[in-house]
């Protein structure tokens, strides 16, 4: 598993990388959103951009999902965009 999200997490780096934007990617274990939240005020990040993409916003604030997770507890400014091709919930 850790393999296939660091190959997807360098896929994405290199899209964002080639329409001029600066990435640095970060692999870190422990509770999604805790580890964003952590990493942005460490970094003293000025946006979160998130995907909408995954369990459905009902069913996660009903079992946890990590966009609700890091909207809910993060002091940052958030944006929460629908992933391309994928379905609505």
């Amino acid at each position: 598993m850790f393999f296939k999200a660091t190959k997807k997490l360098e896929e994405i780096k290199t899209d964002l990388t080639r329409a001029g934007l600066s990435v640095k990617m970060h692999i870190r274990p422990g509770r999604q959103p805790d580890e964003i939240i952590s990493l942005a005020n460490a970094d003293d990040i000025s946006l979160i951009l998130m995907s909408s993409y995954g369990k459905g916003l009902l069913t996660g604030f009903l079992v946890g999902s990590t966009m609700p997770g890091v909207a809910i507890h993060t002091n940052r400014p958030l944006r929460v965009i629908r992933t391309p091709g994928k379905p609505r919930n």
